[in-house]
């Protein structure tokens, strides 16, 4: 429950208990226990009615996966010199901000599949032989 309950602040920063309990679909009394434990953890505050993650606990929106990946991620570039496909970013810190498309590359898989499944899956695209420039 304390991973559905951090997953919800990808893509919030601040969400009261009414709208945490109907996203959850969870009873309120287990809700509260669950988020009293995260306070207790330091890795939620509550402020007013609202609930966000800690200072310190900011660092985690990068990892708010379900999938299980290494740490290098792929850049997905579409388009020319002059053109390219972007996409509005629904995760925070940068919501609301225009980006190449890109995620993680799983385990096992090479940049170039990364590249096909993430433009299958977030954007029902398909693309073959993708070219790719590694870089560090």
């Amino acid at each position: 429950m304390q991973n559905e309950i951090i997953h919800l602040f990808a893509s919030e920063q601040r969400i009261t208990f009414t709208q945490i309990k109907n996203k959850l679909n969870v009873r309120s009394n287990n809700l509260s226990y669950w988020l009293n434990q995260l306070i207790k953890k330091r890795i939620m505050e509550k402020a007013n009615n609202f609930y966000q993650l800690s200072e310190s606990s900011e660092y985690l929106i990068p990892y708010l996966s379900s999938s299980k990946s290494a740490l290098p991620v792929v850049l997905i570039h579409i388009g020319n010199k002059k053109m390219a496909f972007l996409i509005k970013r629904t995760k925070r810190q940068y919501k609301g901000l225009l980006s190449l498309p890109g995620g993680r590359i799983l385990v096992g898989e090479s940049p170039e599949q990364a590249a096909q499944r993430i433009m299958k899956t977030k954007f029902n695209l398909l693309i073959s032989s993708p070219r790719v420039n590694l870089s560090h």
